[in-house]
């Protein structure tokens, strides 16, 4: 059964290490100067793999994926640092690096998108996996 998040838990239980583990696509619609919760209080512990966007307008700006660092509670941490959205519709944009030092979000915390531009207009994907 899923929990309120759609993610079902049993489903991305660990998988036995010949098969690897699973992996999951959280996505967000992003418009404007924002920051936007992609996941309030992890159910379970996970891994940001990967980030890239898809533009919806011909408006750009920029994104990132971010964490609270839980070493003081209000410290930023950049996930992934600022890619660029074209200003083109249907564009794919994504990340040029993950920070290593902060992709693993515990389970309690939260993963959040930081964007720029008044008119930016886009679909952000995040590639994770269970850890």
């Amino acid at each position: 059964m899923a929990d309120r998040r759609g993610i079902s838990g049993r489903a991305l239980a660990r998988l036995d290490n010949t098969l690897g583990v699973p992996t999951f696509i959280l996505n967000k619609a992003i418009s404007g100067a924002a920051t936007t919760l992609v996941v309030d209080n992890a159910p379970f512990k996970f891994r940001v793999l990967d980030a890239w966007s898809i533009g919806t307008s011909a408006d750009g700006g920029n994104w990132k994926v971010t964490k609270i660092d839980p070493a003081d509670g209000s410290t930023v941490r950049d996930i992934i640092s600022d890619v660029t959205q074209a200003t083109s519709d249907k564009d794919i944009d994504r990340a040029a690096d993950v920070d290593d030092a902060y992709y693993d979000i515990s389970q309690g915390e939260d993963l959040t998108i930081v964007s720029t531009g008044a008119s930016l207009s886009c679909t952000v994907f995040i590639l994770c996996a269970r850890v």
